[in-house]
């Protein structure tokens, strides 16, 4: 990481290019004095805290600066240089504060934005390699500022970026962080790069938090663009799904109700076996799920369950949800209308909400009558 990187030519030599949609701004050469560059609170602030040594100090007045010009710009990408050819001992600390300024750009297509993404993201990656790139081991406590590279280069959409991203989940870095979840929740309809990063990790999903937030982001954009394949929807993904929706140990059954949630969006291939596998969960929420998702589909067993956990207390809140989406409210049971059942099933669907017990209750009963009001 200590190899000084230049502003307008890339390791191979050539000048570093923007892609089409994203074209270069031309600024003033990136660590040469220009007498001409108006200065700003954000330029003051940078210069203040690399001559007192504590550039979060320094920045902190800023905490909602907004970056917009090719002046505050360039004087990001000065700071990253000066901060990749002096490593210090809180070289991470200060990194993080440097990086941190991506996301003060509110507009991509702005002045900043757009220098930012020709000149600045290669020098994020090339800090990334340094930090995890293929074949290095991690530096301790420079995780938080992966992390937040990662998010950097999702959020500005370049294919580069989300390539370097997905090499960087292969390569199993911190696999169960759950930041993998920030990285990857910038990603879903109208991304630019969604289809691109959704084709690269389809043959085989990366493991752990990788893949559970890869599957939140691909169930909520699926149906949402024409053409936009699920990247499960294939012999390596269904058996994942698979497997979560087995999982003998839940930790709150979120994660099964996400797999379930998929098979609507996958092929017919397999969904049989996954629906007959979310069918037999001990888990109350995922047996609604699976009943929904088969209704989606429009299997007459799907609405056939639903009406059947209408009868317990313990599933005929979620059950009853569903038919209404479906627009076949006319099929809940008249007692699953009774007042004493309501009741007990608006009391379990509290009970287990995360914030109180965090589970449906084993049992429940009526202590006092329950009386319905009249309609006003």
């Amino acid at each position: 990481m200590s190899k000084k990187v230049s502003s307008s030519k890339n390791r191979s030599g050539g000048r570093i290019q923007g892609s089409k949609s994203t074209p270069v701004v031309q600024g003033p050469r990136i660590g040469r004095a220009n007498s001409a560059r108006k200065s700003s609170a954000l330029v003051q602030a940078i210069e203040v805290g690399l001559a007192s040594g504590d550039l979060r100090a320094a920045l902190r007045p800023l905490k909602d600066y907004k970056v917009s010009s090719l002046t505050d710009a360039v004087a990001i990408c000065d700071l990253l240089r000066a901060l990749e050819s002096d490593r210090k001992t809180d070289s991470f600390r200060r990194l993080m504060s440097a990086v941190g300024l991506f996301r003060k750009v509110s507009n991509l297509g702005n002045p900043a934005g757009l220098f930012l993404t020709g000149e600045g993201l290669p020098l994020l990656v090339h800090c990334l390699d340094g930090l995890a790139g293929k074949g290095r081991k991690p530096e301790e406590d420079c995780g938080d500022l992966v992390f937040s590279i990662l998010g950097i280069l999702a959020r500005y959409g370049t294919a580069e970026g989300t390539d370097r991203i997905v090499s960087v989940a292969r390569g199993g870095w911190e696999s169960d962080s759950y930041q993998w979840g920030n990285v990857l929740s910038n990603y879903g309809p109208g991304h630019p790069q969604l289809r691109r990063l959704f084709s690269a990790v389809s043959v085989e999903v990366p493991a752990g938090n990788f893949g559970r937030s890869l599957l939140w982001v691909a169930n909520r954009s699926a149906g949402k663009e024409a053409g936009l394949r699920h990247p499960f929807d294939n012999p390596s993904g269904r058996r994942r799904i698979l497997q979560w929706i087995r999982d003998p140990d839940p930790s709150d059954g979120e994660e099964q109700l996400e797999a379930v949630a998929a098979i609507a969006h996958l092929g017919r291939a397999g969904r049989a076996e996954l629906l007959a596998a979310a069918e037999g969960s001990p888990i109350p929420t995922v047996r609604i799920e699976a009943a929904g998702t088969a209704a989606k589909l429009g299997l007459k067993s799907g609405l056939r369950r639903l009406v059947k956990l209408c009868d317990d207390w313990r599933t005929t809140a979620g059950a009853q949800q569903f038919l209404k989406e479906l627009g076949r409210d006319d099929l809940i049971p008249p007692a699953a209308r009774d007042p004493s059942f309501a009741a007990l099933a608006d009391m379990c669907d509290w009970l287990a909400s995360p914030s109180e017990l965090g589970r449906v209750p084993d049992s429940l009963e009526i202590v006092s009558p329950v009386v319905s009001k009249p309609a006003t």
